[in-house]
């Protein structure tokens, strides 16, 4: 029934669509409660069809939660570039250049301008709306470092920024770029909210400064860990990334010249390899290799009709 009664309606219904339309509408005018942006309207040319709303998940409330009770649930990523496009003539970093980057990009990555709203407790959990024009001054900021700054000097700023809370009525996440490096390089952290970076988004937050893919490289333990494009399938062994791992050790004096040097990848998924990357001191290139096992064999017959 529609009207506010207990009592069945065995009226003439010929009107009821009509009646129900009209308390309807008055039941959502009166609603003040419930932000617009919860309810979109549904496209022209799909009227019958329910908008979706994209709502946390039970494991995202979770991680929401831990946060609220003093364990915040952020992850994120320092990142090394030699200084090239990224700084001007005079050496300074080209600021409006690196926004201009990002917002170029941000449409692969729909979550990074989406915020979380939260409904009356009736509505169910949180969701994801499209929040408002995104103030990139604020989410991309540069942080210089002391001249010629070193390891020690760039984590100590790492550490004092990572203390900056991500504020829940904005997009979830932060870049900081951070010039300053000895030999004219410039640093990077980005700072994301578990509820928004998983394996993918996180991927998706790097392609939007241009990174096809990430290598994670524990330089002390030689141990490199790299997913596909989708970040989702992690490799365990990548003879693309061995080579510029070991040339990035030799440049940063943490491998010499013509060493082997041997990357271990795999352990976490229970398949550990290693491989050997040599630097050659002649300039000569950089070789890559390893050892294969094989694992298995079939043969495949076809009946081919005559």
């Amino acid at each position: 029934m529609c009207a506010d009664t207990d009592e069945p309606d065995i009226r003439d219904r010929s009107d009821r669509p009509a009646r129900c339309a009209q308390q309807a509408g008055r039941a959502v005018r009166s609603t003040d409660a419930v932000p617009s942006a919860l309810v979109p309207p549904l496209p022209d040319a799909e009227p019958d069809r329910m908008a979706r709303l994209d709502r946390l998940s039970a494991s995202d409330l979770l991680t929401l939660q831990s946060g609220e009770a003093g364990w915040p649930m952020d992850i994120g990523v320092v990142a090394v570039f030699e200084g090239g496009a990224l700084v001007d003539a005079n050496g300074r970093f080209r600021a409006d250049a690196a926004r201009e980057a990002v917002r170029r990009r941000l449409s692969r990555v729909p979550r990074f301008r989406q915020v979380l709203r939260v409904p009356p407790r009736v509505l169910g959990p949180p969701v994801w709306v499209d929040g408002p024009d995104l103030d990139l001054a604020r989410h991309v900021q540069v942080r210089p470092l002391a001249p010629a700054a070193d390891t020690a000097g760039l984590l100590g700023v790492v550490e004092e920024l990572w203390s900056t809370p991500l504020d829940l009525a904005s997009p979830l996440w932060r870049l900081w770029f951070l010039p300053g490096l000895a030999g004219g390089r410039v640093a990077m952290l980005l700072k994301v909210h578990h509820v928004m970076a998983d394996g993918v988004a996180g991927m998706g937050l790097l392609a939007t400064i241009g990174a096809k893919f990430v290598y994670v490289l524990d330089v002390e333990r030689r141990e490199g860990r790299t997913w596909d494009n989708d970040g989702r399938v992690e490799d365990i062994a990548t003879g693309s990334a061995a080579g510029p791992a070991g040339a990035y050790l030799v440049a940063h004096g943490l491998a010499s010249h013509d060493e082997v040097i041997t990357l271990a990848q795999g352990r976490f998924l229970g398949r550990p390899s290693e491989l050997h990357a040599i630097v050659r001191g002649d300039r000569a290139g950089v070789i890559v290799r390893g050892r294969v096992c094989l694992v298995g064999g079939g043969a495949l017959r076809l009946a081919i009709p005559r």
